[in-house]
């Protein structure tokens, strides 16, 4: 079947042209569309197109915040390039005269998102500046606009192609940002000032791999529209069979907070359902951390470690935990960089052994964080260095951090080198002079080092891990392993 361009761009007033268009009116057959009665102006419309090309003339700055796959959905000199399958085909353009409900209607999914800016009169034409009839709902934009678009392709296999271009004003609807209703308003105010960042990741099947795609938004609410229509995206790519999704969810970012949700892989599922889910998720995961926290936090005037486990060495704690896994307990010497000198012996040695590490056992040797290789340890201390810098100078604070290892610095300082870590909390090996030096402290991404020191060293860590591992006995105060699928798995 020949590869059909449809191309959506946004530029100036033509007059109609002689393209075919025949006017097309909903059918039962027909999947419900992802809008409300009497919220929305939409023409549907069935093109028949000789040379494949479509346009949707008269805007500019296109941004695609996320597309289900390359050249599906990108800007070109003329506007936004979209591709069909066929040269007969429906199409919708839906205008939102009110915010859309939070729904994802049966029988559509959501292929694309972004925003253009409108400047003159929308029509949409052929490849030869010729107009299709039937979309005057085009007209009723207020120009100039703001406009947020979600493109979507029918679900019904009845032989036909359908697509469903969706656009919400921006700038005409103040307090909807996004086009969603207040339904998705957290505790959160919407109208605070400042981006507000979110992101979704999901495990590929068959491998160690993590994939994700993240973005901003103007506001909260329009923040968690974008995250659930980029998941949805994300795991429709990912795991394109159905009931393949994986068992812990897909990982859901907005702001500092973080959470595992189920439900992106459900088309039925209406959008305001899954927000609640990932609002409920979220407080669920902060109140965990809360406790976690208050259970592991160390006085600021107690002294010494949390575990008191003593110093040994980090080869033969090493081979106890090799052993239990079935692996060589020698690593593969490999060149370092001379960087590496000013790191203590077990660091050192450490590292070494982690960089021959499986990916499986990366993930999944400790129970809350992913062991990082050398260059890892070295790229997270370079980027935490300098974000906890940036913080401090835009929130005015003079911070002269102790010199000493084991004492709080309250900020994230060169001496601190990172071996494991996860949504912003690391495990670091505390590389400052003094009694406590080459301790591993817990590095938290809201209270910086403020529980201190863990363990005395790496050895010590690893002993407790490999006595976790020969006697079953608990690990960091909680967890159990077992050998589940060629992995670790701590309950």
């Amino acid at each position: 079947m020949v590869l059909i361009e449809l191309i959506v761009i946004l530029a100036g007033l033509r007059s109609p042209g002689v393209a075919e268009a025949r006017a097309s009116s909903a059918c039962c057959s027909r999947p419900a569309w992802p809008c409300a009665v009497d919220s929305t102006t939409m023409d549907t419309a069935r093109l028949s197109v000789t040379h494949g090309t479509y346009f949707l003339t008269g805007a500019g700055n296109i941004d695609i915040a996320v597309s289900a796959a390359d050249g599906l959905c990108e800007p070109s000199q003329r506007g936004l390039a979209l591709r069909a399958s066929s040269q007969e085909l429906e199409v919708s353009v839906d205008f939102l005269v009110r915010p859309q409900p939070n729904r994802l209607a049966e029988g559509w999914t959501v292929l694309a998102f972004g925003t253009f800016d409108a400047y003159s009169p929308l029509q949409l034409e052929n490849a030869e500046g010729q107009v299709f009839p039937g979309f005057g709902s085009l007209s009723q934009i207020v120009l100039p606009s703001e406009l947020k678009f979600r493109l979507f392709r029918s679900t019904v296999d009845d032989g036909s192609e359908r697509y469903l271009l969706e656009l919400t004003s921006l700038s005409n609807m103040p307090g909807q940002m996004s086009g969603r209703d207040d339904a998705i308003v957290t505790g959160q105010s919407d109208s605070s000032s400042g981006d507000v960042y979110w992101s979704v990741g999901c495990s590929v099947p068959g491998s160690a791999r993590y994939v994700s795609t993240n973005g901003a938004a103007r506001s909260r609410l329009a923040a968690m529209g974008d995250a659930i229509d980029a998941g949805r995206i994300l795991l429709r790519s990912v795991y394109p069979q159905p009931n393949t999704a994986p068992v812990r969810g897909i990982s859901v970012g907005l702001g500092f907070e973080s959470g595992q949700v189920h439900g992106f892989d459900d088309p039925a599922l209406d959008d305001s359902v899954l927000a609640s889910r990932i609002v409920s998720e979220l407080r669920d995961e902060a109140a965990r951390e809360a406790e976690i926290l208050a259970a592991t936090a160390v006085p600021t005037d107690r002294p010494g470690v949390r575990y008191d486990t003593v110093a040994s060495s980090v080869p033969e704690q090493w081979s106890r935990v090799a052993g239990w896994l079935s692996l060589s307990s020698e690593p593969v010497r490999q060149k370092r960089n001379l960087g590496d000198g000013t790191w203590p012996r077990e660091l050192i040695e450490f590292a070494d052994r982690v960089d021959t590490l499986p990916d499986i056992y990366r993930l999944s040797l400790l129970p809350t964080f992913e062991l990082f290789d050398r260059e890892r340890m070295r790229s997270e201390r370079a980027m935490m260095v300098e974000i906890w810098a940036l913080v401090a100078e835009e929130e005015g604070v003079e911070n002269i951090p102790s010199l000493e290892a084991g004492v709080s610095a309250w900020t994230f300082v060169p001496e601190f080198v990172p071996i494991a870590g996860l949504d912003g909390s690391f495990l670091v090996v505390d590389t400052r002079p003094g009694e406590l030096t080459g301790c591993v402290t817990l590095f938290d991404k809201v209270d910086a080092d403020a529980a201190g020191p863990q363990w005395n060293s790496i050895s010590a860590m690893l002993s407790d891990l490999a006595s976790s591992f020969d006697a079953g006995t608990l690990f960091d105060g909680a967890w159990r392993p077992s050998l589940i699928d060629g992995g670790v798995e701590w309950t």
